[in-house]
């Protein structure tokens, strides 16, 4: 398993960038970008089922700790963590992919988004879901899940491309 540098200052950025700028930021009603499950998801694919729920359980604790939410973070994050080698195997990513890891270069945009979208949607399926522990309003909690998820992904997306960019102008 390789971790770079660069991918702990992206990871910590991400997570800044989720507790500082969008958890502060108040969009619509109906939308709630969630752009830290991104840290798990680009973990690499090699690592251990044990590491990566333990990775995903700290995570969603430490989100929780900074949002006041008593576990919500961390079961939506391990649950999509549970979810995630399953998807890996179903894309066949590890045989698609030499780096080990997601890359939108040789992946391509519609691979490596399908693969962030669907486990993002898990992600904040389980979220609201458990949020709203009631299926009294259940098509403003679907419309809240799908918007969310759409605007997260879009929001991973970029990120995504900003940091590949980055990367390819520092290794000229």
């Amino acid at each position: 398993m390789k971790i770079s540098i660069k991918n702990i200052l992206f990871f910590l950025f991400l997570l800044v960038f989720q507790l500082l700028i969008l958890d502060q930021t108040s969009i619509n009603i109906f939308i709630n970008p969630y752009i830290y499950p991104l840290i798990i998801i680009l973990l690499p694919f090699e690592i251990s089922g044990w590491l990566l729920l333990i990775s995903a359980f700290i995570l969603g604790f430490v989100v929780d700790v900074f949002n006041g939410t008593v576990g919500l973070h961390m079961f939506a994050t391990v649950g999509m963590a549970a979810f995630r080698p399953l998807l890996i195997n179903l894309f066949s990513l590890q045989k698609l992919d030499n780096n080990n890891s997601l890359n939108i270069k040789s992946l391509g945009l519609i691979v490596s988004g399908s693969f962030i979208g669907i486990l993002l949607f898990i992600h904040h399926v389980l979220y609201f879901v458990l949020e709203s522990f009631s299926f009294a309003n259940f098509h403003f909690l679907i419309l809240r899940i799908v918007l969310s998820t759409l605007v997260s992904l879009l929001l991973c997306m970029l990120l995504l491309l900003i940091f590949k960019n980055n990367n390819k102008g520092n290794e000229r």
